[in-house]
């Protein structure tokens, strides 16, 4: 692993990582067929993986951890190995399990089974000390996804507080019960989008307005500092002391690798640009208003352009 352009480290933890994969209509793959893999061209995987392999694109370095077995297990070793990022992925006893799904005009979409993953006392324990003592130590730890179904709630608090005592900043990606608990950990960002903010507020947050509204509440409430995604609405950013608002005018919709994408940048432009707060959501913005579907790497200029033409304002 080379890439240190910056000085700075961002580990990832994906503990349930997603693939998907399209079959095309000729491979004459039978509806109700699971467990198929072979055939597919499989997209790159999201959740933290994706954070940690634009982090690399950018120059940061940046090393994976989580948790994989099997077929899609080595899909994912062979895929960060390229990339450029380094894995310390547990091999876990039984293998990442997929399930396939066929829509009505015969394309294929597998993705994972994340209800079905299991892990061991003896897996999670050789995890956790792996993201202790892995060298160099971050400056930040993104916790990015699910995990599995046989940890108990609140295994996200308890690594933001190991982490926290070994001085490293944490960036919360997930949802659910953890993500509310989690506000009282103090991780240095908590990412969320519509649907977390209707799972902390129990109410519906539809428009711009509302969600600029729910966020401030939520900071207020919580001392958080809160980086909420809204797909084609743009971005807000909200700390005790600074809440700002980006977006790029955009025809498509959110991929799956957006979210990835604004945060992997955003931590970029905080570092490089000295804790401006103001230039980082401008800057992530644009970046991850430039991801495709596929989750590639943007192009320099396409980002540019977009940064040229954020609508930014601060609250």
């Amino acid at each position: 692993m080379v890439c240190d352009k910056y000085g700075f480290t961002v580990n990832t933890l994906t503990m349930c990582p997603s693939f998907t994969a399209v079959y095309e209509s000729e491979t004459d793959v039978k509806k109700g067929m699971t467990n198929m893999c072979a055939g597919a061209g499989l997209c790159k995987p999201a959740d933290g993986v994706a954070v940690s392999d634009f982090l690399s694109s950018m120059g940061v370095m940046t090393n994976a951890f989580g948790f994989c077995g099997g077929l899609l297990g080595k899909y994912l070793r062979d895929f960060l190995k390229s990339r450029d990022v380094g894995c310390h992925f547990i091999e876990t006893s039984t293998p990442t399990p997929v399930k396939t799904a066929v829509s009505e005009d015969n394309s294929v979409t597998v993705f994972e089974m994340r209800e079905t993953r299991t892990v061991s006392i003896k897996e999670i324990l050789a995890l956790t000390k792996l993201m202790r003592e892995t060298e160099p130590k971050p400056e930040y730890f993104v916790l990015s996804g699910a995990y599995p179904d046989d940890l108990e709630v609140g295994t996200y608090c308890d690594i933001i507080k190991m982490l926290t005592s070994l001085g490293i900043k944490t960036v919360t990606d997930f949802s659910g019960a953890d993500m509310r608990l989690s506000f009282k950990e103090k991780p240095f960002i908590i990412v969320m989008g519509y649907e977390e903010l209707y799972d902390y507020l129990f109410e519906k947050v539809e428009t711009l307005a509302e969600a600029l509204s729910a966020v401030k509440r939520i900071t207020k409430e919580t001392g958080a500092t809160v980086l909420c995604t809204l797909g084609k609405k743009g971005n807000i950013y909200s700390s005790p002391d600074v809440m700002c608002f980006a977006s790029v005018k955009r025809s498509k919709n959110e991929s799956i690798y957006c979210r990835s994408a604004l945060i992997a940048a955003f931590l970029k432009a905080y570092e490089f640009s000295g804790e401006n707060v103001q230039y980082a959501l401008q800057y992530a913005t644009a970046y991850s208003s430039a991801v495709n579907g596929k989750g590639d790497i943007p192009n320099t200029d396409d980002v540019k352009k977009n940064l040229n033409n954020v609508d930014f304002r601060t609250y």
